[in-house]
């Protein structure tokens, strides 16, 4: 993790620390951590997008991580958050950005798209949904050991932490986070009562992991993590001109969940996410791993990985080059940009068929598929002692191509195919396929 870098920014008086790794020119994608982690809870998707070429940023909160305490942790509120998060933005020049968010910081980051429209382009959410006012507020339904209920309440948490020290209360909670059932406490029983002293840390969770949370909250303390999300919650969060019948957020979306996240088995959960929920997020695509925990994204990294960059590159490539027209982009906008949020995959091309090249980018990276074929195309590639009035090829060849071809409409490549090539190529036939796109062996594999 040695190649993350770690910076701060002044905001409203607090030096806020921000991780980072990646070219500042490379396209931004903005993690948000959620409780009890902080940053270092992104440290493999981080380099996992950055080998991909884009540049990642996961700030800790105001009163999480490394960065400053605020002077009154009982008044933190969401909309400091999303103030300090536009700030951040704002001093490291960049405009818009890919937001990744788990547990509550997915409605951090629902809460900054909201305000900030203009400047998502996707966003990501691991453990939790995005949950409007109502939703949120039937939490209160649940029993009253019910863990956030009891964390609502002033002092109590802060009594039950305090019989430990902070690796302790780490500790317990990754343990409990990690299991399917909702933390429930009994009348005459603390949170911390329900996690056993002798039960071991999930086996994806290392000491060294443990270590590092720890040095954290011993550090910032539990009061603000406790303010910020637990007793925010009833907190307005939509701006004061939205719109209640019109989409929540328009961006493209993708939620990902274990299907062993105990969140995932609150009352109405499943429910609200095979309909409800695209009330409020239309353009939404909702994954489920298998044997995931609330921390799928640290216990199974590589799947989130390759999930995250599906949804970042790989299936908006997919779409872009399957259509007829030229991929040109305007002088403010990315390349990506031109594919539309609800812009659904080619026919031809399977979920499955997208996993498989996910998994193969998710090892590799694009910074060689960037550098060849597009950032070599000057190179000189021709034998050094090529004759320039010898045929290149003097081989039988054949050249297939999809009518819909977006390569087939650029200018002069007809002209091109009709008289020029065969001065290259003096052996070569073509064929052409009607309805072909640029990717027409899959698209038509008999054919």
């Amino acid at each position: 993790m040695d190649q993350i870098k770690h910076n701060y920014v002044q905001v409203d008086g607090l030096k806020l620390h921000v991780a980072e790794i990646g070219s500042e020119s490379s396209p931004a994608v903005l993690f948000f951590h959620g409780f009890p982690e902080i940053s270092y809870t992104w440290r493999h998707q981080m380099i996992a997008v950055a080998n991909a070429g884009f540049r990642a940023i996961a700030p800790d909160y105001r009163g999480y991580g490394l960065s400053d305490i605020p002077a009154e942790p009982e008044k933190t509120s969401f909309a400091d958050l999303v103030k300090d998060t536009a700030i951040i933005l704002h001093s490291l020049a960049i405009s818009k950005v890919f937001v990744i968010g788990k547990d509550f910081g997915g409605m951090v980051g629902y809460i900054f798209a909201l305000y900030f429209p203009e400047q998502v382009a996707g966003i990501i959410t691991l453990g939790i949904p995005y949950m409007p006012p109502e939703a949120l507020q039937q939490l209160q339904t649940l029993p009253e050991g019910f863990y956030m209920r009891r964390w609502q309440e002033h002092g109590r948490a802060e009594v039950d932490f305090s019989r430990f020290d902070a690796k302790t209360v780490v500790r317990s909670i990754y343990i409990l986070f990690s299991k399917s059932e909702v933390p429930i406490a009994s009348e005459n029983q603390e949170i911390m009562d329900l996690v056993d002293p002798s039960a071991p840390l999930p086996s994806w969770f290392t000491e060294e992991d443990l270590e590092t949370y720890a040095a954290s909250y011993m550090k910032s303390g539990f009061l603000t993590a406790l303010q910020i999300p637990y007793r925010s919650l009833s907190e307005k969060i939509a701006p004061p001109n939205q719109d209640p019948n019109a989409p929540i957020v328009e961006a493209p979306a993708l939620f990902i969940t274990g299907e062993k996240d105990f969140f995932f088995s609150f009352p109405g959960m499943d429910e609200y996410l095979k309909g409800g929920i695209k009330k409020y997020v239309p353009n939404l695509e909702v994954m489920y791993l298998p044997e995931g925990s609330h921390f799928v994204h640290e216990q199974f990294p590589d799947k989130v990985n390759q999930l995250l960059l599906n949804f970042l590159m790989v299936r908006k490539i997919y779409i872009l080059f399957s259509r007829s027209e030229v991929p040109i982009a305007n002088e403010n906008q990315e390349v990506l940009d031109l594919v539309e949020p609800s812009a659904p995959l080619p026919s031809w091309f399977t979920e499955e068929d997208l996993e498989t090249y996910g998994a193969s980018y998710t090892k590799s990276g694009f910074l060689t598929a960037l550098q060849v074929p597009y950032r070599s195309l000057l190179e000189r590639v021709e034998p050094p002692n090529q004759d320039p009035n010898a045929p290149i090829v003097v081989a039988p060849a054949l050249f297939i191509t999809g009518e819909k071809d977006f390569f087939f409409s650029f200018p002069g490549m007809e002209e091109y195919l009709d008289n020029g090539i065969k001065e290259f190529v003096p052996n070569l036939e073509i064929i052409y396929i009607p309805e072909g796109s640029h990717f027409v062996h899959e698209q038509f594999p008999d054919n």
